[in-house]
């Protein structure tokens, strides 16, 4: 496990350096809420050893050298609801390299390879009326992040000096899948949220520290920043259709609650 930068809430190129062991096979570099990575400076890091890049979140943002999932040997999106593009499920692996490709496919389809069951795999295939979804909103993807863009710079603009956000590193781009702010301490975030709820704002646990989750919560790994956005991250509502004077709305009925 890597820690994450203060400001940008990634794991940098130190920390998943000194992560890397020798039984490392792959490490999986996050945009995390569809903030780019430092990819060249990672990349540099790490060598030869193969990426996988979680774009999850990252649909339309770009890295200072190109767009996000285009990095390492593998990437991944997401169209989960929450996602700026959605198909109400599932997702796409994004690969230069072919024989990762066939192999994607054959275990996206049950693991078959030419008629012949040659791995055990699941059905991970998308239905035509899914990417008929995705498709027409891929259309008007620029739109979508353009307008994301320009309520996220509302919520940065008027919460600078009073709560600390997600900085983008100098060059990239995000697409603002998620808007999150770090509560100040002495503030409890489930009762934040209930607060704004109660004032008709939804707002919800921003992420998770995966050290402290399942099978891996008996880690020892020590991440002091990534518990700090775990415990203390809340996420604010930001969705193309939102109005600007809903931005105040939500930022009018934080400050309110903080200030109680």
């Amino acid at each position: 496990f890597a820690d994450v930068d203060q400001g940008e809430w990634n794991s940098t190129a130190e920390a998943l350096r000194e992560a890397r062991s020798g039984s490392t096979k792959a490490a999986i570099v996050i945009d995390q809420f569809g903030n780019p990575a430092r990819a060249q400076e990672i990349g540099e890091a790490l060598g030869s050893l193969p990426i996988i890049e979680d774009a999850a979140c990252a649909l339309g943002s770009r890295f200072a050298t190109g767009p996000c999932g285009s990095f390492g040997l593998v990437s991944c999106l997401s169209f989960h609801p929450r996602k700026v593009l959605t198909t109400g499920e599932g997702g796409m692996c994004l690969t230069d390299d072919d024989d990762v490709a066939d192999k994607l496919r054959t275990m996206r389809n049950h693991g078959q390879l030419g008629g012949e069951f040659v791995v055990a795999a699941g059905n991970a295939r998308m239905t035509e009326i899914a990417a008929a979804l995705g498709l027409a909103q891929l259309q008007r993807l620029d739109e979508i992040l353009g307008r994301r863009r320009e309520l996220a710079a509302l919520y940065a603009k008027a919460l600078d000096g009073v709560l600390d956000v997600q900085s983008t590193p100098e060059g990239a781009e995000s697409n603002y899948q998620t808007f999150g702010v770090i509560l100040p301490q002495g503030f409890a975030r489930k009762t934040v949220c209930e607060k704004l709820d109660q004032k008709g704002v939804e707002a919800g646990v921003l992420s998770f520290a995966i050290h402290k989750l399942g099978s891996f919560a008996g880690s020892d790994a020590s991440l002091p920043i990534a518990e700090h956005v775990a415990m203390r991250g809340l996420a604010l509502p930001l969705y193309p259709q939102m109005r600007n004077a809903e931005v105040d709305e939500v930022v009018h009925a934080l400050l309110g609650v903080l200030d109680e």
